[in-house]
């Protein structure tokens, strides 16, 4: 299921994490998750990025929680392949 029509506007591009756990790291943004992989993060619990970010979702929720909407990018930071919702980084 797809939920955005459109590229993310910074996909292809390089920013900095602002907050959360991976605050100051860079990230270089594929697209939306589910423009990249064509489902939703939360139909995909099995995948090694979506556990890593709920892992992540758990860890800094006390200190910077966030929704668990759509509203996230598959890009790689330090090599590795993660989600990181918007609000990480704007």
């Amino acid at each position: 299921m797809i939920v955005h029509n459109s590229k993310h506007p910074l996909a292809g591009m390089e920013v900095t994490i602002k907050k959360g756990l991976l605050k100051d790291r860079t990230i270089r943004i594929d697209d939306w998750w589910d423009r990249a992989t064509g489902d939703l993060w939360k139909k995909n619990t099995g995948s090694p990025e979506v556990l890593m970010y709920l892992r992540r979702l758990e860890a800094q929720a006390g200190e910077f929680p966030l929704p668990k909407d759509e509203d996230v990018v598959l890009g790689q930071v330090g090599g590795i392949k993660q989600i990181v919702h918007v609000l990480e980084f704007i």
